[in-house]
């Protein structure tokens, strides 16, 4: 048998070299984004159970820090605060809105107005709520003594609520979904010895 070399032309060889460069650069891009790789992870700061993400209130504004979906009822702007309300802004004057109250409804994720007729999420539960008042917060502050919302119908356990971050490609710590609904996370600096096990 007679067996013959063959014989590798430089440019074949320069793109082999090219393209292993190539790959080799999308890792490392990839483990500097990695949470594992940065010693980052999100813990949970503040998780409530089934009866304490029931208690909505309406309070003075807050300070915006996650927010999602808006939407709009009459003159005023509503901005979701994933995990804990909904900001209400009153959009008079569209080119300066003005905070002027937070309904907060603890394990939510975003809702879907029309007129006064809101439908949010509350933890793994529906509620169809009505506005109430909202003009006396063009001229005056929260007062605890009026009602603000009202609950009109509650469905439960239709829904799943997501008990891990928005965030995407990272590592958090596991929540026991049976037991509590997390509101808030924080991100964290691992500890030498530290495992976290739920990655998303």
């Amino acid at each position: 048998m007679i067996m013959k070399c063959i014989k590798i032309k430089p440019y074949f060889f320069a793109f082999f070299l090219f393209y292993g460069l190539l790959a080799c650069s999308k890792f490392d891009d990839f483990k500097s984004k990695d949470s594992f790789y940065t010693g980052e992870y999100f813990a949970i700061k503040t998780k409530l159970t089934a009866e304490e993400i029931k208690k909505i209130v309406v309070t003075a504004p807050k300070v915006m820090e996650n927010i999602g979906n808006l939407g709009m009822s009459g003159d005023f702007v509503l901005i979701t605060e994933i995990g804990r309300g909904i900001h209400v802004f009153n959009n008079e004057n569209p080119s300066e809105p003005k905070p002027v109250a937070f309904i907060s409804i603890p394990a939510t994720t975003g809702f879907s107005v029309k007129d006064s007729i809101l439908l949010v999420d509350n933890g793994n539960d529906l509620l169809q709520m009505t506005l109430h008042q909202l003009n006396d917060l063009k001229s005056t502050k929260v007062d605890v003594a009026k009602t603000y919302v009202s609950i009109d119908k509650r469905t439960s356990e239709v829904l799943t609520y997501p008990n891990f971050p928005i965030q995407q490609n990272i590592y958090f710590e596991c929540a026991d979904t049976a037991k509590v609904f997390v509101t808030q996370w924080e991100k964290r600096k691992l500890g030498d010895k530290q495992k976290v096990n739920c990655y998303r």
